[in-house]
């Protein structure tokens, strides 16, 4: 592929992006239709906005840190997303995600996760090996069996704080405070 042809490649993909943005009503303020300055930025604000996709070329991004798309209606993350090797925050609570792809692990500098109120029945268990992950919302989701086996993996972790146990009756929420520690357990009972 000659220089002429990769740039026009990009270009095409950045108008990809655009159209996707257009399509969608996203403001320039909030998506900036110049290639400059998407390639530098660090924070993208997509809350509300009645998405259900996610294009692809998202991953064009490469300097993001933070990406919010709380409340929306996605179903399904891209798989490119997960190439965004900076990304330290992700909010992707009140939409309509069914699982956490395993491809979660390739954000290594990852912190922050909300994914809280979705229908999420799947997460890999491998997620509490994420070295930077601090904050873990999971709450309102259809976990049942899964919950209890990745909390059981925790082994009493200090770093990690982790919200997703809502869903379970207060029986449970006891015996896993009793089990795990109080620390962990982030309901009131």
């Amino acid at each position: 592929m000659t220089h002429q042809q990769y740039t026009l490649n990009i270009q095409n993909k950045f108008n990809t992006l655009f159209s996707w943005a257009d399509e969608n009503d996203i403001s320039e303020k909030n998506f900036p239709r110049d290639i400059d300055t998407l390639l530098q930025m660090e924070i993208l604000v997509l809350v509300d906005m009645g998405l259900k996709i996610l294009p692809k070329e998202i991953a064009l991004l490469k300097n993001l840190k933070t990406l919010l798309l709380g409340y929306n209606e996605i179903e399904i993350l891209p798989r490119e997303l997960f190439s965004l090797e900076n990304l330290e925050n992700l909010s992707l609570q009140g939409n309509k995600l069914c699982y956490i792809d395993e491809n979660i692990l390739k954000f290594k500098k990852l912190e922050t996760l909300h994914a809280y109120d979705n229908n999420i029945n799947y997460i890999p268990t491998s997620i509490i090996t994420m070295n930077n992950l601090q904050f873990l919302t999971l709450y309102s989701n259809a976990f049942s069996k899964l919950a209890l086996n990745i909390y059981k993996s925790l082994n009493y972790s200090e770093n990690l704080h982790v919200s997703f146990i809502a869903d379970l009756p207060k029986e449970k929420l006891r015996d896993l405070s009793l089990a795990f520690g109080e620390h962990l357990v982030s309901n009131n009972l």
